[in-house]
């Protein structure tokens, strides 16, 4: 799935389970397809519903026209759950994704 956030396309995968969502946020230079394999993990799926992000640049998202900062990357996330209605998430961010 792709959803338009501060002018980037942002490519999505979501896995719905339980209430509390989780957004996944992966390191610098991979993608959303590394994350995949949670929701597989059906206790994981019991308590949350997952939003695996593939960030501008990277995966299927489109390429940003001139260079981000974190607050950029940051801003594009918080428009992606406001967008989404994804309320006080958990987040799990790999490497550059916990930076964020």
């Amino acid at each position: 799935m792709q959803i338009a956030c501060n002018q980037q396309i942002i490519n999505y995968h979501h896995i719905p389970g339980g209430p509390q969502p989780l957004v996944v946020l992966h390191g610098w230079g991979r993608s959303l397809s590394e994350w995949l394999f949670l929701g597989k993990d059906t206790s994981l799926l019991s308590t949350h519903s997952l939003f695996i992000i593939d960030l501008p640049g990277f995966g299927n998202s489109s390429t940003p026209t001139q260079p981000l900062s974190v607050y950029d990357y940051a801003d594009i996330v918080k428009e992606f759950c406001k967008k989404l209605g994804v309320q006080n998430p958990d987040v799990l961010g790999h490497s550059f994704g916990g930076r964020l």
